[in-house]
């Protein structure tokens, strides 16, 4: 993880009992940046693997796999029948920036 939200161990702490997966943090401020370069060694020949050019891991996040259960089985249902109930609002959304873009 990079980004300004990683400034909190809070939320890198909630991320990962939420999707039940370490959260790592990384000694770099731009995670894109490092990802493109990674894609394009890989890609002109200059590395085989990834693991080659591991980042520096700072920090690693451990999911508490009671929260993460409780996540999945009170929170996620919620959330799939709200994305569920706005697919329409949001389609309209979209439809009506996209066309305040074009004028």
């Amino acid at each position: 993880m990079s980004g300004g939200f990683i400034q909190s161990t809070s939320w890198l702490q909630l991320l990962a009992d939420l999707f039940g997966k370490e959260v790592v943090l990384i000694g770099s401020d731009d995670a894109s940046a490092l990802g493109a370069a990674y894609l394009s060694l890989k890609t002109n020949g200059a590395i085989t693997d990834y693991e080659q050019v591991k980042p520096r891991f700072i920090r690693t996040f451990t999911p508490k796999l009671s929260e993460h259960e409780q996540y999945k089985r009170r929170v996620f249902p919620i959330f799939k029948s709200l994305s569920q109930s706005l697919q329409l609002d949001m389609r309209v959304a979209h439809e009506l920036q996209a066309e305040t873009e074009i004028q």
